[in-house]
């Protein structure tokens, strides 16, 4: 070994898909692992490299590994986010086998990687315990929509960077 340094990103993007998540945050290391697996079973480079860049960013992974699903009501332990994304994942490809059996395999990872991420929003206005942050103190177990704020008037509550929030009541 003669090269110590921190590693280029044309180093990391060469890395197997996943490879630098660590086990130390994932209070359910198997289902890290299914999560490793599946993505890296993905056929589409492009659908492995956008699942790559969206988890393996250290302001999100944490909290998408550590966090629970919802406050309240399902997969609210910790890990309970991983678990519930997995689980949606695998149930759109179970409803796909059985309504559209003949849907081609790329459209099938695509909704796959798209339940995966369903809750990837979460990373940003909760952190690794569930709470709130000051990004957005939001009821999460409701649909948010968040908009410009130039291009809704009244209601909602204003976030920085000009954008209003709404909730479904």
């Amino acid at each position: 070994m003669t090269d110590i340094r921190r590693p280029y990103q044309a180093d990391v993007v060469q890395l197997p898909a996943l490879q630098t998540l660590p086990r130390t945050f994932c209070p359910k290391p198997e289902q890290l692992d299914q999560l490793i697996e599946a993505v890296r079973s993905l056929q589409s480079d492009h659908l492995k490299a956008f699942v790559k860049r969206v988890l393996e960013r250290q302001d999100r992974l944490e909290v998408f590994l550590k966090a629970p699903a919802s406050k309240n009501y399902h997969h609210n332990y910790p890990g309970g986010l991983l678990v519930h994304s997995l689980e949606v994942a695998k149930g759109v490809l179970s409803m796909v086998q059985i309504n559209e059996p003949q849907m081609p395999r790329p459209l099938q990872e695509l909704g796959f990687v798209a339940g995966l991420l369903h809750d990837i929003g979460k990373t940003y206005t909760c952190d690794a315990k569930g709470r709130p942050t000051a990004t957005a103190r939001l009821d999460l177990d409701r649909p948010l929509y968040a908009a410009p704020s130039s291009a809704i008037s009244g209601g909602g509550c204003h976030w920085s960077g000009g954008l209003y929030g709404y909730r479904w009541e």
